[in-house]
């Protein structure tokens, strides 16, 4: 099976659009682009770390992550982003009958590829959720942004594995969803500490067997020495509250971005829990506003890759700082006329 699409290759949008890399401007990205990028002089501390192997379990970084987000460290398997966590996750109940929430991230159906799965419309009341025995997806939902409460589903439906990707729920106005024993929530740094190459993430559950087997499906060093010891140095409560703050200017900036372009005819903007939002073509046409958008040195995420999403009539545009944006707004305004 080959890799899943996913955003940020700036180097092969480079090549399509023959553009220089350095001047891309990407929106295919959700990171939070309001939190500063590390100085060249924490990086250059982390050097020492790459000529050695660190701990091939991660557990220190387990309890770095349980520390900073008030779990209980038995709670936390730290992980090579969410994504390691994902596919763990999947190699642990590929036996089981496996329901997948569309439309979402195409690698949660690659993780379960070879098991018996079937596919729903996030709907409390399909009837396909009693023909499950484990349920993924995304919450805020990836490409939606829409924020799903498990526990809704839970009552509705009991006596299920539930998998609740919370990837981007730091940029979600709601809390997080509480550690349970049927359920395996996962999470990543990468998106909001804005750590995309680091791969730092965790999975948390409170169902002890789960760790102790997911411990040993494993592979050692899933994070890396590298990653280690930027935890040590920077996954502490300080920073913590600098990210916040980051993410709370970026949601900022969204509200006001949507607004702008929500004054724009054309296409129709998709409410959103996340750092990301969906602009709808309803008749089509998003393909070619994505090259138009290419040509210009703007990349966004068109609807390929996303399972369940028509690829023409869909954009998942990430947002970035007010100059970037605004940017973007001008670029889509000129295509949108064109289409």
């Amino acid at each position: 099976m080959t890799q899943a699409l996913h955003g940020g290759d700036v180097s092969e949008f480079g090549r399509r659009f023959e553009v220089d890399e350095e001047s891309v401007l990407d929106f295919s990205s959700n990171l939070n682009w309001f939190l500063p990028e590390m100085e060249d002089e924490a990086w250059l501390e982390l050097k020492e770390s790459a000529g050695a192997y660190g701990e091939a379990s991660g557990r220190g970084v387990s309890r770095q992550i349980a520390e900073v987000f008030g779990y209980a460290s038995s709670q936390i398997m730290a992980t090579a982003g969410s994504i390691e966590a994902i596919y763990l996750t999947a190699q642990l109940l590929r036996g089981r009958r496996i329901l997948i929430g569309r439309p979402g991230f195409a690698d949660y159906a690659r993780a379960f590829a070879g098991a018996e799965v079937r596919y729903w419309d996030l709907s409390i009341d399909d009837e396909s959720l009693n023909w499950a025995e484990v349920v993924i997806f995304g919450s805020p939902n990836n490409p939606t942004g829409v924020r799903y409460r498990v526990d809704e589903y839970q009552a509705r439906w009991p006596g299920k594995t539930w998998l609740v990707d919370e990837t981007f729920v730091e940029f979600s106005r709601e809390k997080p969803t509480a550690p349970l024993e049927d359920l395996i929530l996962f999470r990543s740094l990468t998106k909001s500490w804005r750590i995309p190459g680091l791969r730092v993430g965790f999975l948390l559950t409170s169902n002890q067997e789960w760790i102790k087997q997911l411990a040993g499906l494993q592979p050692p060093w899933s994070v890396s020495a590298v990653a280690q010891a930027w935890a040590q140095a920077s996954l502490h409560h300080e920073s913590q509250q600098k990210v916040e703050a980051a993410i709370q200017a970026q949601l900022s900036e969204r509200d006001a971005m949507m607004a702008r372009l929500g004054k724009m005819e054309g296409f129709k903007l998709h409410p959103t829990d996340a750092n990301f939002f969906l602009i709808e073509l309803p008749h089509g046409g998003a393909l070619n506003l994505w090259e138009q958008l290419g040509e210009k040195g703007i990349m966004v995420r068109s609807g390929e890759g996303f399972a369940g999403l028509i690829a023409d009539r869909f954009l998942r545009i990430a947002v970035r700082q007010r100059a970037d944006n605004e940017r973007l707004e001008a670029a889509l305004r000129e295509a949108v006329a064109s289409l």
